[in-house]
């Protein structure tokens, strides 16, 4: 009897320590636990009226910096190359580029090298091919660009947070697929995922974005994974995509190839391009000069008409100013 008592005490005590235990731990995990998604729903109505009103065609210019590494193959049988290239970029309610003509010429050296030795490499070429309208527009236009990527797209996630020390509501959405219905029995696996900071006021300072696609037909698949890190502000009411970073890798048919792409856009604002300018000297002497000029050049007006004729610097022969009034009098 006391040995049966003994160990129904021990199991009882077993009992106990291990349902203080479970308790403990979940107490932990449930300290750790993120907070809980909401229930999927489109993005807020406040963020797209603040995209709507920094949609704007106000004049910006500035420096846009690229530079890029790529690499084809893996191992010691990789090729690879790195390039970089700085252009003027300005933009209102179109967009202008200007590449330096010493950058031209360097791809145009590298493209006619490529021709005579197909293995070497024409980076500054590509880079100067992929850098169009259409990229130079996602830097100046992120507004835009931000709306037309919320379309159809699922709120997840929304919680405050901190970025750079400032805090911030961070949106996690999913993005959903955009392709033609004859394609889409080719798209195996897809998924897209974007993370949207915003500021105190709702402006977007930061997104990234995440997207992976697995493309097959019968056996053969390509799978692609997509990066990007943006920064972004605004510049004289527009906003603007400040420093974008894309990572690209791609594989499949017995190749694999990766890109990293930074694009760095400095802006230039308004005002201070309106001060670079040359001023005009606006002095109250040239003033009133130009005022006593208006002045006497009505006044040789009303004579000639007196006399029945309008001519311009003379009247009756000529109309001289006078030396007492300054006044222009007719001489005939």
């Amino acid at each position: 009897m006391t040995r049966t008592i003994r160990c129904r005490g021990r199991v009882r005590r077993w009992r106990a320590g291990a349902a203080l235990l479970l308790a403990c731990c979940g107490s932990v995990v449930a300290r750790t636990q993120p907070s809980p998604a909401v229930v999927a729903s489109a993005p807020p109505p406040a963020l797209l009226a603040a995209l709507r009103k920094l949609d704007t065609s106000a004049a910006v210019r500035g420096t846009l910096e690229v530079t890029q590494s790529t690499s084809q193959g893996e191992g010691a049988k990789a090729r690879r190359s790195e390039a970089g290239a700085s252009v003027r970029l300005a933009a209102a309610r179109g967009i202008r580029l200007h590449v330096p003509g010493s950058e031209l010429a360097q791809a145009r050296a590298q493209l006619a090298a490529q021709r005579a030795d197909p293995q070497r490499t024409a980076a500054l070429a590509d880079l100067l091919a992929g850098l169009g309208v259409a990229q130079a527009q996602r830097m100046v236009d992120a507004a835009a660009d931000l709306r037309l990527l919320l379309q159809d797209a699922t709120l997840q996630q929304r919680q405050a947070t901190l970025l750079d020390g400032r805090p911030a509501t961070l949106l996690r959405l999913r993005i959903p697929l955009r392709v033609a219905k004859a394609d889409r029995d080719k798209v195996k696996k897809y998924r897209d995922d974007l993370s949207l900071w915003l500021d105190a006021h709702g402006v977007p300072i930061a997104f990234t974005r995440l997207t992976f696609t697995e493309i097959g037909w019968f056996v053969l698949n390509v799978r692609t994974t997509r990066s990007e890190s943006a920064r972004l502000a605004v510049v004289d009411g527009r906003l603007l995509v400040t420093v974008l970073d894309i990572a690209q890798d791609a594989s499949g048919l017995g190749q694999h190839g990766a890109t990293r792409t930074r694009y760095r856009f400095v802006a230039r604002p308004a005002a201070r391009a309106r001060a670079a300018r040359p001023a005009v000297a606006h002095s109250a002497g040239a003033a009133a000069a130009r005022t006593a000029g208006h002045g006497r050049r009505r006044s040789a007006a009303a004579l000639d008409r007196r006399c029945g004729r309008t001519v311009r610097g003379r009247a009756c022969g000529r109309a001289t100013p006078s030396p007492e009034t300054g006044a222009s009098a007719c001489t005939s």
